[in-house]
């Protein structure tokens, strides 16, 4: 399951095990975001002292970005037209965002005053968002639909208006409420078949072999999500698909009745040969009108954590993973995860510093309230490692999904 690493005795030990994992890669170099990217997540400032973050729009609405400068001729030539589609759309689901690059805040303010500009403007005073987007000529105009995937990229906003907002609206439901029966709920309507909250219940009440994939993005996903989904974004499930093994039962889902989203990736997954594929329509504000708890990829003490779901993926992936395993001695030669090493949590400090650096480490414990792997986590964190996660459920969690254990003896 994991790279296969020993248990960890001594710093010579470990260092060859770093040697075994390899070397750090470099990052690749920024690209410019084109259509057909997922779109790059931010949080700005607006010009009337409140704050965006664009994933937050997902599953509800289409968005704009115009990036400009007020020093910029040609950007303040498109402004009229920016302000006329604003009109045009203002009851359509597409909010329109200027993008300042660099300005103060000062500056921004008397822009939109003397202006008359009729939308919110986001003060990129680091360039945060012009170094996610590759922006290095402006005016520079993005259309991003409602599943978060750029749909338009160019530098004006385009002139067919009908078409550009059907296009960022497509991945939207005409609202509707939930209809009162599970009966009703559960249909198959143009090949794709619905399932309600009742039914995804009772499948994963029943251990159904089954696997939930969230299509949102990763910063929605880590904010909450269903417990044990995975998190695919739509934009990338035709390049992850050969990871899923084709003969589970797959339910997709996104953030609510009228993103549509999750319903565009039950098409997609079955014109690629997936048989059993559902779109639980209701998606994440369904499950969370009902109480029904959602877990968060990571805790209120900062830990990331990973389900087995995902770590079964970033296996398939080819990623490498490292397992590390923080129970007793004893407790890891009576049966462990394959592959994964021991240090007891009460030895991690004085061995974390020979700890390979390069791959992702998962750290577990036995699960349950005894399970000590946040704290390990933090541990480690606290002395500077990173890309280290928790094992949800832990060793429980691994033997319930039928996994196979090692023993040392």
């Amino acid at each position: 399951m994991f790279t296969n690493l020993a248990s960890i005795t001594t710093r010579g030990a470990l260092a060859a095990l770093a040697l075994a994992v390899g070397a750090f890669l470099m990052a690749p170099a920024a690209r410019a975001v084109e259509v057909g990217d997922e779109a790059p997540d931010f949080t700005l400032k607006t010009h009337d002292g409140k704050e965006l973050t664009l994933s937050r729009l997902e599953g509800e609405r289409g968005a704009v970005l115009v990036f400009f400068a007020t020093t910029c001729p040609t950007c303040m030539a498109e402004v009229p037209h920016v302000k006329e589609f604003v009109e045009e759309t203002r009851d359509r689901d597409v909010l329109v965002y200027g993008v300042d690059l660099g300005e103060s805040e000062e500056t921004v303010k008397r822009f939109v005053r003397d202006r008359e500009v009729n939308y919110r403007v986001l003060l990129d005073s680091k360039g945060v968002a012009k170094r996610a987007y590759g922006v290095w000529a402006i005016p520079r105009v993005f259309g991003i639909d409602a599943a978060g995937v750029v749909r338009y990229k160019g530098y004006t906003i385009p002139r067919n208006t009908d078409a550009f907002v059907r296009e960022l609206t497509a991945p939207l439901r005409p609202p509707h409420p939930p209809k009162a029966g599970v009966e009703e709920r559960d249909r198959t309507e143009e090949g794709v078949s619905f399932i309600s909250r009742e039914t995804l219940q009772a499948w994963m009440e029943e251990d159904k072999d089954l696997l939930v994939i969230d299509v949102l993005s990763p910063k929605s996903y880590a904010q909450a999500h269903l417990p044990g989904a995975v998190n695919i974004p739509s934009a990338q499930l035709g390049d992850k698909a050969k990871l899923l093994a084709d003969n589970r039962t797959i339910v997709t889902y996104c953030s609510s009745f009228s993103c549509r989203a999750s319903t565009a990736a039950v098409r997609t997954l079955t014109e690629l040969g997936f048989p059993d594929v559902h779109d639980y329509e209701g998606g994440l504000k369904d499950w969370k009108d009902a109480d029904l708890p959602v877990h968060a990829a990571t805790t209120e003490q900062g830990v990331d954590r990973v389900n087995i779901e995902t770590l079964r993926l970033w296996v398939r992936a080819q990623e490498k993973v490292m397992g590390l395993d923080v129970r007793s001695a004893q407790a890891y030669h009576e049966g462990h995860i394959p592959g994964a090493a021991n240090v007891s949590i009460d030895r991690l400090e004085k061995v974390a510093e020979a700890i390979p650096a390069e791959p992702k480490i998962v750290v577990y414990g036995a699960g349950g309230p005894e399970d000590q792997s946040i704290e390990a986590v933090a541990k480690l964190a606290g002395l500077g490692r990173k890309d280290v996660y928790s094992l949800v459920g832990g060793l429980q969690a691994w033997e319930k999904a039928g996994l196979p254990l090692a023993a040392s003896r």
